[in-house]
């Protein structure tokens, strides 16, 4: 009759494989015969392990069962995230194995986020004028790295403080073949320039306060209703 020996690993005692025991070079007489057991093995059998359980073997108590959920991804009430990578570890009972959905608070909340940087996008992106007699594009950033709109705010005061006498007033600005440029304007095409700015602003803000509006209203109820509303 076959004899098997029972692998497990030398780390965590989870049992990996069998295979045949041989049998000792010495045995002894009489008595039942005697097998060469290597080291992380043993003759004895593991019970049967089912489904999310491992078999896992210690010198001092054999065989035991223990939880195996590793790899198993659930998500708890807080919508956190959660891999078990461990032996030994079940999902608690609050465990959800898909992402729950989001309450129509929390879209709202997102929703308004998403607004206010498109808001902040299209205030940003630049602004089409024809001051110099065919339209050209403006740019409207307003950060450290580019000041546009700080820029812009100078060279109009200058042009409404100095008027034609402090001409050219420079702009940079992209005309119809795509070339930017720093290029002279008149104080009429400065002011002309930053009214349309302004304007552009002044639309941008009204339209998000608008969407927001419309956003919170109290008929907005459901997921679908919240995902409607864009910019």
């Amino acid at each position: 009759m076959d004899v098997f020996l029972y692998h497990y690993d030398g780390e965590t005692g989870e049992f990996l494989s069998v295979s045949n025991a041989k049998p000792a070079p010495i045995q002894p007489e009489p008595g039942p015969p005697e097998y060469i057991v290597p080291a992380n093995a043993t003759l004895q059998a593991p019970p049967d392990v089912p489904q999310n359980k491992a078999a896992i073997f210690s010198n001092d108590d054999g065989w035991s069962l223990v939880d195996d959920y590793r790899g198993l991804v659930y998500w708890l009430p807080d919508r956190s995230k959660h891999e078990i990578e461990e032996l030994g570890i079940a999902p608690p009972q609050n465990a959800m194995l898909s992402e729950p959905a989001k309450t129509v608070g929390e879209l709202k909340s997102e929703k308004e986020k998403e607004l206010s940087l498109d808001c902040r996008t299209a205030i940003t992106g630049g602004v089409d004028c024809a001051a110099l007699g065919n339209m050209h594009r403006y740019p409207t950033q307003n950060s450290p790295e580019a000041p546009d709109q700080a820029n812009l705010t100078a060279t109009y005061t200058r042009a409404v403080l100095h008027g034609e006498a402090g001409a050219p007033h420079v702009i940079t600005c992209c005309d119809g073949a795509g070339v930017w440029d720093a290029r002279p304007h008149t104080a009429a095409q400065v002011i002309q320039v930053g009214d349309t700015v302004y304007a552009h602003i002044v639309e941008c803000r009204a339209r998000l306060r608008a969407r927001l509006a419309a956003l919170n209203a109290a008929t907005v109820t459901t997921a679908d209703q919240v995902a409607a509303i864009t910019w």
